[in-house]
Formats: C-alpha cells, sequence, structure tokens
C-alpha cells in the first residue's frame, strides 16, 4: 500500500471514530470491503494488545520507569501508536469482545464462573428539567424542546446539544438545566455558547439553556473534560469550596465528593484555580495539572502527562501515574461495584498501563492481578483487593 493511499486509510479512521455523521452507511461499507482495510484492523487489534498491559512499578523503580516513559512518547513512533490508540476504539465499537479479550478463559479462575456478568459503562444519563421532570438519555433516544430560545436535542453521535434558534427570549432570568451521569455511565454535551463537556460516570453539570450576563456559569460535581468555545465573556466552573475561571481552552477537572482531592488538568490555553479556603488564586500552564486537598483547601501544581488523565474521553484506561487506590476508585464508578481493600500498603503501589474501558471488568483485574503483587475476589458487586503471599507475580 503506497503511502499515499495509507494516509487516506488513517485519515477515514479518525472520520469514523470521531465525525460519523460526515460518512454515509455506503462509503463505511466499502471502505470495510477492502482487505487491506481489514488487514489494517487486525494489525491495529495486535498493537493494542500490546499496549494494553500493566506495569506494577516499585517505589525504588518508578523514577526510573517514569524517565522510559517519557522517552518513549518523545519517540518517532509516537504517531504510529496514536494511530493504532484511534483504531483500537474503532474496533472497541465493531467488536470488542472478540478483539481485545486478553487471555484464553480457560484460565479464568473457577469462582468467575458463577459470577454475575458485570457491564462495562455504556452511552447513558438524566436530564433534570426546573420543574423537576426527569428525562432519561440514550445514545438511540431523541429529546427535543425549543423553548427559550434554544434548540434541545438528544444526538446519538454528539450526546445532548443546545444549539440557538432565532426566537427572542427573556434575558431576566437564566433556565437551567441539570445533566446527571450514573455510576457505569458516560454522556457528551455541547452547551449553546459551543462548549463541549464530556461527563463521567457518577457526575453532574448544572448548567443555563442559554448564557447571558457576564459570566458563563456551570456548576460540577465528578468529573468532566472541557473545551470552552472562546468568548471575551469569562467561563467560570463553580465546585466545592473552590471555582476555575477560563476564556477558551480545554481541561479535565476531578471532583468528585467524598474524595479527599481536586484534580485540574490542562491541555491548552490557561486556567485560573481560585481555593475558597486558602483564598489564593493559581494560574496554571498546558502540561500541568493542579491538586487541591479538600480538606485544607492547599494547592499543589506539577507537571503531567495530559493524556493520561483525558484519554478516557476516547474511551481507554490510561493509569500511568497512577497508584492502586485511584484506579479502585476509576473502576467502582465505571463498572458499579464496591472495593474493598484488605491491605492498606497496597493501596499506593503504582501501576503503568492501558486498556480499552469497554473491556471486561475480570480481564481489567487479571491483568493488575498478573502484574502486581496484589490477589482479587470479585463476589457479586463485592470487590476485595488483597496482597499476593507471593509477593510480585
Amino acid at each position: 500500500m503506497g503511502g499515499k493511499d495509507h494516509d487516506i486509510n488513517i485519515e477515514f479512521l479518525n472520520r469514523l471514530l470521531y465525525h460519523r455523521e460526515e460518512l454515509s452507511g455506503e462509503e463505511i461499507e466499502s471502505w470495510l470491503s477492502s482487505e487491506n482495510n481489514r488487514k489494517l484492523l487486525d494489525e491495529a487489534a495486535m498493537y493494542n494488545r500490546a499496549l494494553c498491559s500493566f506495569k506494577y512499578v516499585s517505589a525504588k523503580e518508578k523514577e526510573k520507569e517514569r524517565l522510559r516513559l517519557m522517552n518513549r512518547i518523545k519517540s518517532p513512533g509516537k504517531q504510529l501508536f496514536r494511530w493504532v490508540g484511534y483504531a483500537a476504539s474503532i474496533l472497541i465499537l465493531v467488536s470488542a469482545g472478540l478483539v481485545f479479550y486478553m487471555s484464553s478463559s480457560d484460565n479464568r479462575p473457577e469462582q468467575l464462573s458463577i459470577q454475575e456478568k458485570i457491564n462495562p459503562g455504556e452511552f447513558k444519563a438524566e436530564l433534570v428539567l426546573p420543574d423537576g421532570k426527569k428525562i432519561l438519555l440514550a445514545a438511540k433516544e431523541a429529546y427535543v424542546d425549543s423553548s427559550k430560545g434554544v434548540v434541545v436535542k438528544n444526538d446519538q453521535t454528539n450526546g445532548l446539544v443546545y444549539s440557538k434558534n432565532d426566537a427572542s427570549t427573556d434575558k431576566s432570568e437564566k433556565t437551567y438545566h441539570t445533566l446527571k451521569v450514573p455510576l457505569g455511565g458516560f454522556y457528551p454535551l455541547l452547551l449553546s455558547d459551543g462548549t463541549k463537556v464530556w461527563l463521567n460516570a457518577g457526575s453532574e453539570l448544572k448548567y443555563p439553556v442559554e448564557f447571558n450576563g457576564e459570566v458563563r456559569d456551570v456548576y460540577l460535581h465528578g468529573e468532566a473534560y472541557f473545551e470552552v468555545m472562546k468568548d471575551k465573556i469569562p467561563f467560570v466552573v463553580n465546585l466545592e469550596d473552590s471555582r476555575i475561571e477560563v476564556l477558551g481552552t480545554s481541561f479535565n477537572v476531578n471532583a468528585y465528593k467524598g474524595d479527599d482531592n481536586i484534580f485540574a488538568t490542562l491541555k491548552s490555553g490557561s486556567i485560573a484555580f481560585y481555593s475558597e479556603k486558602e483564598k489564593i488564586k493559581t494560574v496554571i500552564k498546558p502540561g500541568q495539572q493542579l491538586k487541591m486537598n479538600a480538606n485544607s483547601g492547599e494547592t499543589f501544581v506539577r507537571d503531567v502527562d495530559v493524556n493520561t488523565y483525558t484519554s478516557w474521553t476516547e474511551g481507554i484506561f490510561n493509569f500511568n501515574e497512577m497508584n492502586l487506590d485511584e484506579i479502585m476508585k476509576i473502576i467502582a464508578r465505571w463498572y458499579q461495584v464496591d472495593v474493598v481493600f484488605r491491605d492498606e500498603k497496597i493501596r499506593y503501589d503504582e501501576y503503568y498501563g492501558k486498556m480499552p474501558m469497554y473491556s471486561d471488568i475480570e480481564d481489567v483485574l487479571r491483568k493488575i492481578e498478573m502484574s502486581g503483587n496484589v490477589k482479587y475476589k470479585l463476589e457479586g458487586k463485592m470487590l476485595t483487593i488483597t496482597e499476593s503471599k507471593n509477593g510480585i507475580n
């Protein structure tokens, strides 16, 4: 296959993943009819298997491993793996159970033969209207409203979409909607100003149907990734005891109720983080993450690999730079399980690895178990994590 044709096929893969509305069924069917294109998908699956691995890193190895990963990120092979990630995401949608199966079912522990099926998260949410009415949303359902001068539509590709129409509106007060994503859910949202939001499991966002006034205010509990439409009017994400102010930028916010820390990770642009308890303002730059202690309000800024904290919007678990406690919080929200640690010291062991979010929970847990010094036991919705008696497997 010539280089030009190869580039065209990569471009098609990107369009299929991110802009499916631009492609007709005939175009997709025609592309998949090519043996070379199907071979590309097979190769992507092979590479993805190599990427979907975990590595337990002891405290002594931590810095050495971090440097090795950074060198790999800067290597000429970066674009190849980026494309493989795109192709793998498509494969998740087409044949997740077949392509990303990580080991033979013959190796499953006997206890799992009677384990109830635990499904990964899915495209679902609940829209709460001002009068308290609740509307369940899913990829194939549609909710349309054209009141207040804004058209509200539930699109199976883009999620919940707000767009202005020509009708006159009352600027004297704001009408708020609240989008709630349950545990085991995920949902995208396009606000009326053009700002894109991705809401993760166990999260909710309160926002005006139409922005007016001197500030574009939204209220977040949980985790969300924002691509804010640039405007002279500030965009403010209000959290509990803190807020983030931007003009136009891309960033991730993790602010779940009950967690010890709040995280703001900046991909592009600039944001100002305000800690109400400490009464301080901190400006962070792209590639940086701000961590605030939810109890004291104390803040700390560090450099990070932003993709670690944003890849969930592309359907990928990226556990680089995360300890087991952080990983298990993500798994608990996505698979709707309760996690119990029998040995506290293993909470802070670090792991490095990537895996599709639509993997079977048993595959995810087995990968962690095989690469670390832990054992897991899954009974119903209860997941128990203990230290392996034999050390690292």
